[in-house]
């Protein structure tokens, strides 16, 4: 089965990127993959061709897709948060960048490792809406409804995974709507574009399982959780030693003081590949960002040492 799979980055996460196509490649040799690279020119071609390495040795491509990362310089918000470039708004563009014969792609963001078949996500029917997604670990926070002005029941998913119908965004002018969003409404996005997508999305879109982006939100203490714990319970009980898709949403694993409860798994796929030798680091931010985000973090949760309910994750195995 043919499956397109489409990542947008700049040269800062070619590493964790190229981890991620190790790891869709080793778990879905079943598959034809074909990976989409949308880049800017900060991307070498020394970042090529380690991406190139990785996929060849399964036998499957990777097809570049050049954009003006200067034509996103003024877009909403950028500068703010510790791991966000605007590299996360090329994915607006997609049924521009991407070739017209591609009606379905697989959205994923590079702080992921995919630890089984893909299939049954990709098979998941979307043909009547504009995407497939899965709930974000900020849900349940009224401000965000409040501050994008639409419903809180419509909810508010997590934009790292999405099963996009390009051809449904052709046909309505998702695009379109995006960009009228953030024209009228620069200030109401924090959440960059996932903001915007939730926003114009907010009556076109399917859910299809948080194990296909498991967020470590989603191991929280109920008491510090900012969704709706017990709506997802038994959901989160039933794959959290198992989910097919781990998304490092906070808590970085190619970071030494990284203390997500699955950075052990990251690090398994990082020593099967061609950046086995590279050292972790502490990531450099703006004392802008660092501020902002600890204000965030003190004000709405508890501090670090209380998020995890660790003695609810068994050890996972790397398959």
């Amino acid at each position: 089965m043919k499956i397109d799979i489409v990542i947008c980055t700049d040269t800062n996460y070619i590493m964790p990127c190229g981890i991620l196509f190790y790891s869709i490649c080793k778990n879905n040799l079943m598959h034809n993959i074909v990976f989409h690279a949308v880049i800017d020119d900060s991307v070498t071609k020394t970042d090529k061709e380690f991406l190139n390495l990785t996929v060849n040795q399964f036998n499957m491509k990777v097809e570049y897709h050049l954009v003006d990362g200067h034509l996103f310089d003024s877009f909403p918000n950028l500068g703010t948060g510790v791991y966000v470039s605007k590299a996360t708004y090329y994915r607006l563009y997609l049924t521009e960048i991407l070739p017209q014969s591609i009606d379905k792609i697989l959205y994923l963001d590079c702080d992921m490792i995919v630890r089984k078949d893909i299939g049954p996500l990709w098979n998941i029917d979307v043909s009547d809406v504009a995407v497939g997604v899965s709930a974000d670990g900020w849900e349940s926070k009224i401000q965000i409804y409040n501050r994008l002005q639409y419903p809180y029941h419509k909810g508010y998913f997590n934009a790292g995974m999405l099963l996009i119908n390009l051809r449904y965004w052709r046909e309505n002018n998702v695009l379109g709507r995006c960009l009228d969003y953030i024209e009228h409404h620069f200030t109401r996005i924090v959440s960059h574009d996932q903001d915007v997508l939730n926003y114009v999305l907010q009556d076109e879109k399917a859910p299809v399982g948080i194990t296909y982006n498991f967020l470590e939100n989603f191991l929280y203490k109920s008491d510090t959780a900012l969704f709706d714990y017990w709506k997802y319970k038994d959901e989160i009980d039933a794959v959290k030693n198992d989910p097919a898709i781990i998304h490092y949403v906070a808590s970085k694993p190619w970071n030494k003081n990284c203390q997500n409860p699955y950075k052990d798994i990251f690090l398994q796929y990082k020593s099967e590949t061609l950046w086995k030798g590279t050292p972790l680091f502490r990531h450099k931010v703006s004392i802008r960002s660092i501020i902002k985000d600890l204000l965030i973090i003190f004000k709405l949760v508890k501090p670090r040492k209380d998020f995890w309910d660790y003695a609810s994750i068994e050890t996972l195995h790397i398959v």
